[in-house]
């Protein structure tokens, strides 16, 4: 008899602290928005800070100023519309999820307006 007691005060103590540690890891879709907004002009404020090499002597460098510029650029005119896919695709709180997602975004977009103006200046005779 004691121990069918202790058992079942034991399993109700186990789903007891498991049932809270559940309920305080979810998110709400504000808070989620919250972190992801907060990220996001984090890493506005990183590429503008990169961009800022535009007038170095080296080409190379002010290349990857230029890429940051356009890359800061994007995260600003999309940002609403990131917050809202990286809620749908269920991105989470991992930074390092999140960087990857608003990279891989930057630059499936850069991929695809380049191969269109490449098939545009293809399709024009001008190369």
């Amino acid at each position: 008899m004691k121990r069918r007691l202790f058992v079942l005060l034991f399993a109700g103590f186990l789903v007891a602290v498991w049932g809270s540690t559940a309920l305080s890891q979810t998110v709400t879709t504000t808070q989620l928005e919250q972190v992801y907004s907060n990220y996001i002009d984090g890493f506005i404020a990183r590429c503008e800070s990169k961009a800022e090499r535009r007038n170095a002597k080296l080409v190379n460098i002010r290349r990857e100023a230029a890429l940051y510029c356009f890359k800061a650029h994007y995260l600003e005119r999309y940002k609403g519309e990131l917050i809202r896919d990286m809620i749908a695709e269920d991105i989470g709180l991992r930074e390092h999820r999140i960087h990857f997602y608003l990279n891989q975004s930057f630059f499936s977009m850069l991929r695809s307006a380049t191969a269109s103006l490449h098939h545009t200046r293809a399709g024009s005779g001008v190369l």
